[in-house]
């Protein structure tokens, strides 16, 4: 039960979790300083995506910055738990629930 409590308290780990299960394989990436929560490959498919709860600009510009260094032209995605779209040039903006709620596909 705690193990589960521990998954559960972190959309990261919901993320992971949910991703693992179908079927993808993740990892933590890096891009020269910068860090991107989970790398997704599954066959020719891969996405980026990072997650971020808190809403303070500087967050944001981090979380976004990260992904904008990226030019290999897959998917880049930001979750967040806001409910307005972000989304800018090939980063795609998408609200947490309903990512999880498979709305939206990798």
């Amino acid at each position: 039960m705690e193990t589960m409590k521990r998954i559960l308290g972190n959309p990261l780990k919901i993320l992971f979790l949910m991703n693992y299960l179908e079927g993808y394989d993740i990892t933590i990436g890096k891009f020269k300083d910068k860090e991107v929560d989970f790398v997704c490959r599954k066959h020719d498919q891969t996405a980026y995506i990072q997650v971020h709860i808190f809403r303070e600009e500087s967050t944001i510009k981090r979380e976004f910055g990260s992904l904008s260094k990226i030019d290999d032209k897959y998917p880049n995605y930001v979750l967040s738990m806001d409910e307005f779209d972000r989304s800018c040039q090939e980063i795609k903006h998408t609200n947490v629930i309903d990512f999880l709620k498979d709305e939206i596909k990798l």
